[in-house]
């Protein structure tokens, strides 16, 4: 997270200043990874980072069911 941080600075990205960064930690639990996917779409944001195929699968999920 630190080195993605950092990596938006240099592009001249500062969370709080010009970008809003909202992490959620959920490990292997799944049911808790599906309500934190849904509160993420929740805030529309412009970009969601995956850190694993698994979580883009959730978050393809909770994208969807947003627009129905």
């Amino acid at each position: 997270m630190r080195a993605f941080e950092q990596a938006l600075q240099k592009l001249g990205w500062t969370d709080g200043h010009n970008v809003r960064i909202k992490a959620r930690w959920v490990a292997a639990d799944l049911e808790r990874f599906r309500r934190y996917a849904a509160e993420l779409v929740a805030y529309k944001l412009d970009v969601l980072l995956a850190g694993a195929s698994s979580s883009l699968a959730v978050l393809q999920q909770a994208t969807r069911v947003a627009r129905e």
